[in-house]
């Protein structure tokens, strides 16, 4: 790829930030965006907004992204990728236009390989190319996310990064579900006219499956570390007496 068609391509996904933005505004002004990503610490004049919105800019840095996106209130993805599901979107220099909802999977670890927005038809008896489809929308396939000619990782073979982000993911749910049976139980034994043998076999049972869930939360941390995921404790900082405000 030249570069004038690397430049023309980052300056199409600069433009598709640029709708993202204004999509996601609702009727905010420039200014009231400018006015919030002052109070988040990382101040955007609203010359600045103003271009990015209408697509006037070649560049936009990763900085203002995030900051944009939170002033907005919006996750910094749909403004990069927006219409989701369907609308076809800019991603990378090879590729063609996925849909938002692809693109999105790639960018957020769900997936391994990126969408490459176009599909090839070949010929089942001979392997031949007949043609190609656009517009496939892969995350409704149930072929699976399929490497493509310019991907890094063959199919089933995931990099470490994919792996620790998988079973984070997986600890996540493991945490949410750990606490919404919490919540099940807890009210559950707010009846009065629960039986106490009753009660003690609810709590004989909760306290297995916290054992359970323990093990299981060990062990995916083990794997993530391995993949070079880091697993860290909580620090907490007390104030007031002598170490802080009262």
């Amino acid at each position: 790829m030249t570069g004038m068609q690397a430049s023309e391509w980052e300056q199409r996904l600069t433009v598709q930030l640029g709708k993202g933005i204004d999509k996601a505004r609702h009727g905010k002004s420039d200014q009231w965006i400018a006015d919030r990503t002052e109070q988040l610490g990382h101040p955007i004049s609203r010359t600045a907004i103003s271009e990015y919105r209408r697509g006037l800019r070649k560049t936009m840095p990763v900085t203002d992204w995030l900051v944009i996106s939170a002033a907005i209130g919006v996750p910094p993805v749909s403004i990069l990728f927006p219409g989701v599901p369907d609308a076809p979107v800019e991603l990378l220099p090879v590729s063609d236009e996925p849909v938002a909802f692809d693109a999105l999977r790639w960018v957020t670890g769900e997936r391994q390989s990126f969408p490459e927005g176009i599909d090839v038809l070949l010929s089942v008896e001979t392997g031949e190319m007949m043609g190609h489809a656009t517009g496939r929308r892969e995350y409704r396939s149930s072929l699976g996310d399929t490497p493509g000619m310019h991907d890094r990782y063959e199919s089933n073979d995931y990099s470490p990064e994919y792996q620790a982000l998988r079973l984070a993911r997986e600890m996540h749910d493991l945490f949410m579900e750990y606490s919404n049976e919490g919540d099940e139980i807890w009210k559950m034994l707010q009846g009065e006219s629960i039986p106490k043998d009753v009660r003690e076999g609810i709590m004989e049972q909760y306290t297995k499956k916290i054992q359970e869930r323990h093990a299981k939360l060990a062990e995916l941390e083990e794997q993530i570390k391995q993949f070079g995921g880091e697993i860290a404790d909580e620090t907490i900082t007390e104030y007031g007496g002598d170490n802080g405000v009262d």
